[in-house]
């Protein structure tokens, strides 16, 4: 599949923008001088894309050959989104090929990353390459705000008139983002004969889904007893009944959204069950 962004664009682009001096300066603890990026990576609606694996498969065929070739990266971490076009606030979405939308949305992995200012440029064009190569598409590479994002009121409960305790927030985030998002990579099978990656199989009765991550996921809870909603909604007539949570809304909520949804009957909340994990 052919994507309207050049390779050679891409890499102009990302050259140009060091050579200006733009790019969000950090001090690494060494007292070397980084860079905070990201970068939004599309995927198609065509094989090895086209079924639920497909952020694995982006994992799998992007990133995990990406971070694998540059140590010097100083932390990275990914994830995934299913958005409406207009969901792009660091996107120029007319750089997307509209064959890519799937019911009129987007399939993306957002990857951020700090790296060495003086290799940013590089890395940003091979990593474009790779990208190309595996018939995705990306409209830029943009500044990231770290302590923006990972140490927002968001992520910070308490000290929030305090910048120090934003950054410290943002590192603590940032580590476990990141080694959340290596644990992934390191699950990570593949590629099938179709060129599939998935997530390893567990059988273990402490997974009793079949995943890794339950026990990761068991034991984060354990630790934090956060809790978990979960809402329970029913259509107009009371005839469907639809589950999710505040996260991941019932699907009911969302078949009700949309240009006509002022006129659509409105789904009925039946209640909402908080549970432990």
């Amino acid at each position: 599949m052919k994507v309207r962004t050049s390779l050679f664009a891409l890499m102009v682009v990302a050259a140009a923008a060091f050579a200006a001096g733009c790019g969000q300066v950090s001090q690494a603890p060494s007292g070397q001088a980084t860079v905070v990026r990201q970068v939004r990576i599309f995927v198609p609606n065509a094989p090895p894309y086209d079924n639920e694996l497909w952020a694995e498969t982006i994992m799998g065929r992007v990133i995990q050959p990406t971070v694998s070739r540059h140590p010097e990266l100083k932390w990275f971490w990914f994830s995934r989104y299913v958005q409406p076009p207009t969901d792009s606030g660091d996107t120029d979405v007319k750089m997307i090929p509209r064959n890519f939308q799937v019911q009129g949305l987007l399939k993306s992995l957002r990857f951020r990353f700090e790296i060495p200012r003086d290799q940013a440029a590089a890395f940003e064009a091979e990593a474009a390459k790779t990208i190309q190569k595996e018939g995705c598409a990306i409209s830029s590479f943009l500044d990231y705000d770290l302590v923006g994002d990972l140490g927002s009121d968001r992520h910070l409960g308490q000290g929030r008139d305090s910048k120090e305790r934003r950054v410290q927030r943002a590192a603590r985030v940032v580590a476990f983002y990141m080694e959340t998002s290596r644990l992934a990579l390191d699950c990570l099978t593949g590629p099938d004969a179709k060129g599939y990656f998935q997530f390893e199989k567990n059988d273990n009765n402490q997974n009793p889904l079949g995943s890794t991550f339950e026990t990761a996921h068991h034991v984060f809870c354990n630790i934090t007893e956060v809790p978990l909603s979960v809402l329970v909604f029913t259509d107009a007539e009371g005839k469907q009944i639809s589950i999710g949570t505040y996260f991941q809304p019932p699907p009911i909520l969302m078949a009700g959204s949309g240009p006509d949804a002022a006129t659509k009957p409105k789904p009925k909340k039946l209640g909402e069950v908080r549970i432990r994990y």
